[in-house]
């Protein structure tokens, strides 16, 4: 309904259409403080009616262009703001740019740190952690998941990486070991492993291969996506 009411508030491609085409999603723009307030609010009002012990902000899949690349984020609000800074105009570089990303990524990061402090303000012990789609380390940022940067300034007490699609032994170990090693301790790691998605670990023998995988790698802890993925594996 809000997103309905206020089309202003879109984050918007190249094009600035606002006619979506065939499989594309619709984003709100982390550039105004009235989309970040009504988010957060969704967020505060799932933490006081279940009175649960964290929050978790989980990314899912969205929309890329062909280098992997989000296409958004070409509102007046964020091309303008990157044209004082860089003094480049946006419509001029490639999507892929690496200060355009960088760019827009840190929106995102600017979020989390604002959505940590309404949470700790809220319900000072709770938890609050990001879910990201495992990938290769180069790939994160193209989906403007500068984890790294989420890790540095303390937004997040657990990373959560989720193998959706993937499960390759080899791939898991890398992936795993690569966060730890740029995490350092500074907030828990956990493999999330589905057994729901196509290509997932569907087999208990190598659910339980990869669980001693990622731990052998330094992830602090292990989790089963979903519930009923415990039943189905016979857990």
């Amino acid at each position: 309904d809000f997103a309905q009411m206020h089309p202003e508030f879109r984050s918007l491609t190249r094009d600035r259409s606002y006619n979506l085409q065939p499989g594309q999603d619709l984003y709100l723009s982390l550039a105004f403080p009235e989309v970040r307030a009504e988010q957060t609010q969704k967020f505060i009002d799932v933490l006081e009616e279940t009175d649960a012990s964290g929050i978790q902000v989980e990314f899912v899949l969205g929309n890329e262009d062909e280098n992997g690349v989000v296409p958004y984020g070409y509102e007046h609000a964020v091309v303008s703001a990157f044209q004082q800074k860089y003094g480049k105009d946006a419509f001029q570089i490639p999507n892929d740019y690496s200060d355009w990303i960088q760019f827009r990524a840190d929106y995102t990061t600017s979020y989390l740190l604002e959505l940590r402090d309404a949470v700790k303000m809220e319900k000072p012990g709770a938890v609050f952690s990001a879910t990201l789609i495992a990938s290769e380390p180069a790939d994160y940022i193209k989906l403007l998941h500068d984890w790294p940067a989420w890790v540095t300034q303390g937004a997040i007490d657990e990373l959560f990486l989720w193998f959706r699609t993937n499960s390759d032994l080899d791939d898991l170990a890398n992936q795993i070991r690569h966060v730890v090693e740029v995490v350092d301790g500074r907030c828990r790691v956990i493999a999330e492993l589905s057994c729901y998605h196509p290509g997932s670990f569907q087999d208990g023998n190598l659910m339980l291969e990869a669980g001693s995988v990622a731990m052998d790698n330094g992830a602090d802890a292990i989790g089963i996506y979903r519930t009923h993925g415990v039943e189905q594996l016979d857990f």
